[in-house]
């Protein structure tokens, strides 16, 4: 098994994305629990940014599901009304993008 390979879907658990004054790295965004039943928590642990993007794309037809600004390092969202399946999270930090893969339970 590779290392920081998720071994069930086969994707990598790490995420990082170039930003023009430093790295937005996968230790600054924290994603819990996934799979989500009802409330998915993102914890933005980047000093720097002013308001951050929240978007949740249905995977199977890449319909916008949620969308949200905020300027919170701590968002909750309730998606016990979604239907169960495989979603994308994206999260947009002035031009950088961090994208999830989540598990509606």
């Amino acid at each position: 098994m590779k290392k920081g390979v998720d071994p069930i879907n086969n994707y990598s658990k790490f995420v990082s994305i170039e930003r023009k004054d430093s790295v937005l790295a996968a230790d600054k965004v924290l994603i819990y629990p996934n799979p989500v039943k009802s409330t998915l928590t993102i914890v933005l642990n980047d000093d720097i940014f002013n308001e951050a993007t929240i978007g949740i794309y249905n995977t199977g037809f890449g319909n916008l599901v949620f969308n949200r600004k905020t300027s919170s390092k701590i968002s909750t969202i309730n998606l016990s009304s979604l239907p169960t399946g495989l979603y994308t999270l994206t999260i947009q930090i002035d031009s950088s993008i961090i994208t999830r893969k989540i598990i509606k339970e």
